[in-house]
């Protein structure tokens, strides 16, 4: 056990994301749930903040903002108000405000001001004028905030207005710009204004391909060694089955920190439970021995407007996360016991505090609920994943075979970090069988977690039931879902490359079972209100487009072979 006075890392932060940022209720219950852990930094993460922050007035003075966009003027009043309060709350609670933000970002008052950025239609993000615009916005950020602790950046993501990723722009300069020189610039940009006030640069590999990886970092290191270098745990998003990003303990003299997510954007959305704490303190080790000196736990996701991980199950993931902050050695099944003492969290999504109940006078319920949330990691890992390939899209169906495909190959093919899974689905009779029996366990052991949870729910006060119990009988419904999606598209692709009768009937039948279950899961959600969460993951249109899609390709395939036949004579 850790003593309280020496935690493992010297930053332990709480991530929040999108309009939750913008929710006192919300914010107050992510510092409150820091301080009560020992964490000490909370992570305020949109794209596009400090363009709701800063004008900047370099280029418009404020008489001229109030007359043209006198909504923008009173919007960065009042965000630069509410951050300082949440600023004040926060530091009396020990708890430090970081922001989180993609550049480059603008507001498009930015081109009526400067019409020469475009070209042939294009934003120019090789203009030098980007690196003058970037480091005023910071100027100006730091002067209406003075107490911010300091920013972390993804400059290499395809999520900008301006970027050398996806730069559109065909004029002589962005041709013969090298990436990692524009991410230079960028980074330098914004380092000069915050180093001259003490504050932190964080700089995220937020990279889809190894190469990208490499310029951003070699970028970093030409500016200053005093920039923080800000790694996911894996290197592609956040899917636990991925190996360690590669470049944790690779970062020369620069300072570290981990970004984890332990709501679940890539297995289950806190909607479904999935407990990640094994693999959490695994990796938590590995970053020790490598030198990290900060980890973050993301919470929620942009994109998602009512779903986070203060209002589900996935909240172990959370609480389990502060705890191995300073003890190494606590068990998965301890960090799991801890958080069902006291109010617990269970609903699916839907709101803050949906619905909380106690736990402590109900020793059989608590039992099912902890053997659940203990094994919901191997469920959820034989669900939405293929033999560790990536099978979903952000938890959802996938709707045709060839986005499947691209799913676990190309856009978050895992063979790129872990080359030891090169071809490793390749379709044999062996490895079809293999892709069943996975998602044959994952069912089979829902299906009893499930039923041990309905058993002893009886006893809890009747909404607390009501919780469990839908969320028992949805999660089975969710496996069910995934385990025909899997055997219907690999029984197609199978068909594709070995066609024959044989392959031919088996792929029409996992097709036609599909299909069925489409129609099951359509009278089974007819009628109900759940919170929308629930339709995104257990959509009956992104099942029947998938149908539909396998049924076409498998024709297609039939005629194929049928007229390669008769040419054969």
């Amino acid at each position: 056990m850790q003593d309280d006075s020496t935690p493992i890392f010297d930053l332990r932060a709480i991530e929040m994301h999108g309009d939750r940022m913008w929710s006192w209720r919300w914010v107050k219950r992510a510092i409150d749930v820091a301080a009560a852990n020992h964490m000490n930094a909370l992570v305020l993460h949109r794209n596009d903040i400090i363009d709701m922050l800063a004008f900047p007035q370099r280029y418009f003075d404020v008489a001229e903002i109030w007359a043209r966009w006198p909504v923008r003027y009173h919007n960065i009043d009042n965000n630069r108000q509410y951050l300082r309060t949440i600023m004040k709350y926060a530091g009396d609670r020990g708890v430090q405000l970081f922001l989180e933000v993609k550049e480059i970002s603008f507001h498009d008052s930015i081109l009526r001001r400067r019409p020469e950025l475009m070209k042939d239609g294009a934003i120019c993000a090789s203009d030098p004028f980007w690196w003058e615009f970037v480091e005023a916005k910071l100027e100006e950020l730091l002067e209406a905030l003075p107490d911010l602790a300091g920013i972390i950046v993804s400059p290499a993501t395809r999520e900008t207005r301006v970027t050398i990723s996806a730069n559109e722009c065909r004029c002589p300069r962005c041709q013969t710009t090298q990436p990692a020189d524009w991410y230079r610039d960028l980074i330098r940009a914004m380092f000069r204004p915050l180093d001259r006030r003490d504050k932190i640069l964080a700089v995220r590999d937020f990279t889809y391909t190894s190469g990208a990886q490499g310029e951003v970092l070699r970028a970093v290191s030409e500016v200053s060694e005093r920039i923080v270098i800000s790694l996911k745990n894996t290197p592609h998003d956040f899917y636990p089955t991925f190996p360690d990003n590669a470049r944790i303990g690779d970062v020369g003299r620069h300072r570290q920190w981990v970004e984890f997510d332990t709501w679940g954007q890539f297995f289950g959305l806190g909607v479904f439970p999935s407990i990640v704490l094994d693999d959490l303190a695994e990796r938590f080790r590995h970053s020790q021995r490598s030198g990290v000196s900060g980890v973050i736990a993301r919470t929620d996701w942009e994109v998602i407007s009512d779903g986070s991980v203060f209002d589900t199950l996935n909240m172990a993931n959370l609480t389990g996360f502060a705890r191995l902050c300073w003890d190494s050695d606590a068990t998965t099944a301890d960090l799991i016991k801890s958080g069902l003492i006291g109010p617990v969290a269970t609903a699916m999504g839907g709101g803050l505090d949906e619905e909380r109940f106690d736990l402590s006078g109900h020793a059989e319920a608590a039992s099912a609920l902890q053997t659940a949330l203990q094994r919901s990691w191997e469920v959820m890992s034989k669900t939405v994943f293929v033999l560790r390939h990536v099978f979903h899209e952000d938890c959802m169906f996938p709707d045709t075979q060839r986005k499947a495909w691209m799913m676990l190959t190309d856009i978050h093919g895992i063979a790129d970090w872990d080359a030891s899974l090169e071809g490793a689905l390749h379709l044999t009779q062996a490895k079809l069988q293999d892709i069943y029996r996975e998602k044959d366990e994952a069912l089979d052991l829902v299906q009893q977690l499930a039923a041990e949870l309905l058993r002893t729910s009886a006893s809890l006060p009747p909404q607390a039931r009501q919780q469990i119990d839908d969320t028992a009988t949805l999660w089975v419904e969710y496996v069910r879902g995934f385990r025909a999606c899997a055997r219907a598209c690999f029984a197609t692709r199978f068909h594709s490359e070995h066609p024959n009768d044989i392959s031919r009937a088996a792929a029409t039948r996992e097709i036609a079972n599909l299909d069925a279950y489409r129609h099951h899961l359509a009278e089974t959600l007819d009628g109900t209100r759940y919170p929308y969460l629930i339709y995104w993951m257990l959509d009956v249109e992104r099942l029947a487009s998938l149908v539909a899609d396998l049924q076409s390709l498998t024709g297609m395939a039939t005629s194929s072979a049928l007229s390669k036949v008769i040419a054969e004579g």
